[in-house]
C-alpha cells in the first residue's frame, strides 16, 4: 500500500516541487485547504477541501489509505508544527503508513530575513490556544512566537508587556504574511510595535536584552504580596524556597499540593517547571478563588 503523503507547503504561495507533482500524478484523494487547493495544479485526484472539522477529515483520510486508497495531504507552513501532520499523527494506528515531506518554514524564514543564526533560539506558539507560557517565553534570551487569532504579532508584544511590564523596553521583531504579497517586517520595542496593527499570520520575535529587570526572576521564595492571600496566612518565602528545592521538581509529571492554601507552593512549582501538572487541594472555596487569581 502506498503511505499517506503529507507535504508541508511552507511559507508563500504554493510552489508545486517535482515530488509534489508526481505524487499528484498518482493520487486518487487530495486534501487541503481551500486556498491551497486553488492554488494546486491540475490532477485527477478527488479534492477534499479542509475546513473546520480537520480532525474528521484527518480520520477520513486515514481509512480510506488503510484501504489501499492513495492519498495525499497538503499543509500550510509546517505540518509538524500545530498543523495537520499533528493530528494525523495524533489519530494514526500502529499499521498506518505516513510519509512528510518537508519545506522551509515561517521561523526559518523570518530569521533568514534578518540573516541571524537561530540555533539558540526557542519557539512557542499562540496558535489556537489560550493558554501562553509568558514566563518561560520571557526568560529566554531569544525567542520567536507564532501568532494567530485572536493573538497577532503586535497583540502578543502588548500581552507580553501585561505579564511583565519591565520587558516594554525590550527589543523585538513582528514579522507578517512571509512569501506573501502583504509581507511586512517591523522592528522596535515591545512598547512600539504594541501600538502596531498586523496580520494573524505573523510572529513576535524577542532579541536579547541585558537590561536589568528585563526578564522575570526566577519564581522561587517570591515575596508575599506576590499573592492574595486570606488574613496573611502564607507559607514564608525563606520556607517555600527551601521546600521547592527538597522535592526535587522533575521537568514532567504530577505534583498535588494538598491543603493548598494561599497556592503558593503550587504556583512557583508550576513557573519553575512548566512541563509539570500540579493540582492544589483546597477545602475553602474562598481560598480557591484567591489561587486561582
Amino acid at each position: 500500500m502506498p503511505p499517506l503523503t503529507v507535504f508541508s507547503c511552507g511559507i508563500g504561495p504554493l510552489h508545486p516541487s517535482p515530488a509534489l507533482l508526481d505524487k499528484l500524478a498518482e493520487a486518487q484523494s487530495l486534501y487541503a485547504s481551500a486556498a491551497l487547493l486553488k492554488e494546486c495544479p491540475p490532477c485527477n485526484a478527488r479534492r477534499v477541501p479542509i475546513g473546520r472539522n480537520a480532525r474528521e477529515q484527518a480520520r477520513e483520510a486515514l481509512e480510506e489509505a488503510r484501504q489501499g486508497g492513495n492519498v495525499v495531504v497538503l499543509a500550510s507552513g509546517d505540518a509538524l508544527f500545530h498543523g495537520m501532520g499533528g493530528t494525523l499523527r495524533s489519530l494514526a494506528c500502529d499499521g498506518d503508513r505516513l510519509e512528510f515531506i518537508p519545506a522551509p518554514t515561517a521561523f526559518q524564514a523570518l530569521f533568514h530575513r534578518l540573516g541571524m543564526p537561530w540555533d539558540r533560539a526557542r519557539c512557542f506558539s499562540a496558535h489556537s490556544t489560550e493558554y501562553i507560557p509568558w514566563g518561560e517565553i520571557l526568560a529566554q534570551p531569544l525567542a520567536v512566537i507564532y501568532g494567530g487569532h485572536p493573538f497577532t504579532a503586535c497583540r502578543l508584544a502588548a500581552a507580553a508587556m501585561e505579564f511583565h511590564p519591565s520587558a516594554a523596553g525590550r527589543s523585538a521583531v513582528a514579522a507578517q504574511c512571509l512569501g506573501m504579497a502583504d509581507e511586512r517586517i517591523l522592528q522596535g520595542t515591545l512598547a512600539e510595535l504594541a501600538r502596531e496593527e498586523c496580520s494573524p499570520t505573523s510572529m513576535l520575535l524577542l532579541l536579547p536584552d541585558n537590561r536589568p529587570g528585563a526578564a522575570p526572576v526566577l519564581p522561587l521564595g517570591l515575596p508575599a504580596d506576590f499573592y492574595e492571600k486570606e488574613n496573611n496566612l502564607i507559607t514564608a518565602e525563606e520556607v517555600r524556597a527551601v521546600i521547592l528545592s527538597k522535592l526535587r521538581l522533575p521537568a514532567w509529571g504530577v505534583l498535588w499540593d494538598v491543603g493548598a492554601g494561599s497556592g503558593s507552593i503550587g504556583l512557583e512549582a508550576a513557573a519553575l517547571r512548566p512541563g509539570l501538572s500540579v493540582y492544589g487541594l483546597e477545602r475553602q472555596a474562598g481560598r480557591l478563588e484567591l489561587i486561582r487569581r
